[in-house]
């Protein structure tokens, strides 16, 4: 019997042996997967068997947007190696394809789905913008690279691509960090303390 990740597979047309970086997140400018594109090709240059794969609404306010990604897959002969899945309401089995999850924003607050991937003991690579610094410890339970800087998004992808022990290093630091820091009852705590304080405070 085929498990749900051979069948999630199959229905994106994946080899078993291709390797999978992915991200999660609707198709707008703040995500940057204009970079990302830029990463691949300079990662193909280097690797084979490689599929990106994008779970996230192509929403028609980005009409042009998407359009500019695919004007971008086409120039650069990338049409066969990017998924798009359009909105998914199955996370967690998407993540699971991931053999590394990305992060190419050039904007965010504190993405969730971040947590999530490195709850799956997935290596994220990730820009260093808003709350992501804090989710991630750089080195330990994934990879920082500068916002807009493909190359760097590229080296970093192409290091883990090629190192299997150090994904799953990084992925099993990261379930660790996940559980420590952003677990129901760390928060749970964390907003105990907080509200103590300001009982405490007077302030009330």
């Amino acid at each position: 019997l085929k498990s749900a990740e051979d069948k999630l597979k199959a229905e994106f047309n994946n080899k078993p042996r291709d390797k999978i970086v992915g991200c999660v997140g609707n198709i707008n400018p703040t995500k940057g997967y204009e970079y990302l594109i830029e990463s691949a090709h300079l990662i193909k240059k280097e690797l084979d068997g490689v599929k990106f794969m994008i779970v996230g609404a192509m929403l028609d306010t980005q009409k042009h947007y998407c359009q500019k990604l695919q004007t971008s897959l086409s120039s650069l002969e990338l049409q066969q190696d990017f998924i798009f899945t359009g909105k998914r309401d199955d996370i967690p089995q998407m993540l699971s394809l991931f053999d590394v999850f990305v992060l190419p924003s050039v904007s965010e607050g504190g993405p969730r789905v971040t947590v999530e991937a490195m709850a799956m003991e997935k290596p994220v690579v990730a820009t260093n913008v808003g709350a992501v610094p804090e989710q991630i410890a750089n080195g330990e339970t994934g990879i920082f690279v500068p916002p807009k800087d493909p190359q760097a998004l590229a080296k970093a992808l192409i290091y883990l691509l090629k190192n299997p022990q150090e994904r799953a290093k990084l992925g099993e630091r990261a379930r660790k960090r996940v559980i420590q820091m952003f677990s129901l009852e760390r928060c749970v705590e964390q907003h105990r303390k907080l509200y103590e304080e300001v009982i405490n405070s007077g302030k009330l």
